[in-house]
């Protein structure tokens, strides 16, 4: 957002608004306060604390000034930090050449950012979008100063915060559950987000890229599959025959045994794979080595969309879970198409975008399961990526949805080559870049909706498995695609092994477990 001068009467007509907005508020806070009267018992005490004081109520005063210290520390520290921030807002270079410690003031800053944060949520959880929400509005309204940002963007977050609180209470009590603050003002500030990104200029990346082959290393992709086929074949014999019971390790083969690993051991296989194969995909689509299926927000349209079908009442079969979960991850899918389309696809605006998306439909999906509902508690297993509950047809709808949708996309390996060299190379070669792009983005949406119905939400498989094949010196789409499709294999299958065995009696997710390594290991990639 530009920054203009304002003079004379603009300077007055802002605080005659900022006047005008605060006054609404207040009044809007005081009908909150008459309307929700009978629910809101914790800004009854406030109220009676500030205004009714007497001995009843001396402690509860007691415990809330227990936290002003933090309050003080953190507001002391921010305008301590304001001169050399609104030093650093003109960009390093001229910060550096004013005499700034960029290094310093950053850590400084980013330490106040983390204090500021555990405390608030130590105390209440928890709370999305207000960090977001509260600084835009600040400088939607004229805001320009740092300190005065820092000021104003707290009462904004307070008086969020506070209205929010004051509105879901009376929904809170019908059913004898309580609906979660954190979620609505995330419910709430999503679409914000949205608006804001929709105004804001992104810069686009779409356009012909110049590759210098002479820069990657060449390794025979033949030997790389090779060797990535022999792991995956270990791991799986380690996760078929290796376990742990009330005696310690041992390695048994009994038929039994097999009948109970090996549709867990199938299906964390295939469910690699096509995350692997999604992932690759969609990060050649926006040229953006972030992206991945979770991020843009695929897999919690069609987790969201399964859990509300659960609240229908009636137990829903494979067909109709299959069903609901594509239209959720579609509709997802089209939204970042549709937002994207202003942008030009900017890598960063889609990236945010999904984001966004997915905060949004994590919030909805908290406060669905905050209902108290038996079918939906009952996902909770699923929601984890657990391979637990896996049965034989599972195996079967996931091996011949991953094999044929992989199949296509193999096939459709030139596009996916080209539409990575940028919009303005494939347009000249006359390819049609929104249509190859939404087919591809279609086979994103089937891939990871067909992994999510089966194991449930998976995180980092779609982002790490290309970025581990690219570090195996794999480039071209295809060797890309299978050897992500096998690393991803080998993660799962290990980290399904891991969870079921480390831990015994007790059993941990495969996709939490493979989400703590990819996040581990991902960390190691930018460290380097």
């Amino acid at each position: 957002m530009a920054t203009t001068k304002i003079e004379g009467s603009a300077v007055g007509r802002i605080h005659a608004k900022t006047v005008a907005l605060s006054v609404t508020a207040v009044l809007l806070v005081g009908s909150l306060l008459q309307i929700t009267a009978p629910y809101s018992k914790g800004i009854g005490l406030i109220w009676d604390t500030l205004f009714h004081f007497d001995s009843a109520n001396y402690q509860h005063l007691i415990t809330h000034l227990t936290y002003l210290p933090r309050l003080a520390v953190a507001l002391l520290c921010g305008f301590a930090l304001a001169v050399a921030g609104c030093v650093m807002q003109f960009g390093d270079n001229v910060a550096t050449s004013l005499g700034v410690n960029i290094k310093q003031i950053k850590l400084l800053c980013l330490s106040l950012a983390i204090f500021i944060t555990a405390a608030v949520v130590s105390e209440v959880g928890l709370i999305g979008f207000v960090g977001i929400v509260a600084p835009a509005i600040a400088r939607l309204l004229g805001v320009r100063s740092l300190a005065k940002q820092i000021l104003t963007s707290g009462l904004i977050g307070s008086l969020i915060l506070l209205i929010v609180d004051l509105v879901i209470q009376p929904f809170s009590g019908f059913g004898g559950e309580l609906l979660p603050t954190g979620a609505m003002t995330a419910l709430l500030g999503a679409p914000f987000l949205l608006w804001l990104l929709q105004r804001t200029k992104l810069q686009s990346d779409l356009k012909s890229r110049n590759e210098h082959i002479e820069q990657y290393k060449r390794v025979s992709t033949a030997k790389t599959l090779i060797a990535m086929s022999l792991v995956l074949a270990f791991t799986c014999l380690i996760a078929l025959t290796v376990g742990k019971n009330q005696f310690g390790w041992s390695i048994e083969i009994h038929e039994s045994l097999f009948e109970l690993r090996t549709p867990r051991v199938l299906v964390a296989l295939l469910a690699g794979i096509g995350l692997a194969f999604a992932g690759t995909i969609i990060q050649r689509i926006s040229n953006n080595p972030m992206a991945s299926p979770e991020v843009l927000g695929i897999s919690s349209g069609a987790a969201l969309a399964l859990v509300l079908g659960t609240l229908w009442g009636n137990t829903i079969g494979r067909e109709e879970q299959m069903l609901l979960g594509t239209l959720g991850a579609t509709s997802v899918t089209a939204v970042v198409w549709l937002m994207g389309r202003k942008h030009n696809f900017a890598p960063t605006q889609t990236l945010l975008t999904g984001i966004a998306l997915s905060a949004g439909l994590d919030a909805l999906l908290r406060i669905t399961m905050s209902s108290g509902n038996e079918n939906a508690t009952a996902l909770l297993t699923w929601l984890s990526g657990s391979t637990y509950l896996v049965a034989t047809q599972d195996v079967v709808l996931l091996a011949v949805g991953v094999t044929i949708v992989g199949a296509i996309s193999l096939s459709l390996h030139r596009w996916i080559e080209l539409i990575n060299l940028g919009e303005v190379t494939t347009s000249s070669l006359g390819m049609n870049t929104t249509t190859v792009r939404l087919a591809l983005l279609l086979l994103v949406a089937a891939l990871t909706t067909l992994c999510t119905i089966v194991i449930g939400p998976l995180s980092f498989i779609g982002l790490l498995a290309p970025h581990m094949a690219r570090s195996l010196h794999q480039y071209r789409a295809i060797p890309q695609m299978l050897t992500a499709a096998l690393l991803g294999a080998i993660i799962m299958v290990a980290a399904d092994w891991i969870g079921r065995t480390l831990w015994f009696p007790w059993q941990f997710p495969a996709g939490l477990l493979a989400s703590l390594l990819g996040g581990g290991y991902f960390l190691y990639l930018m460290r380097k």
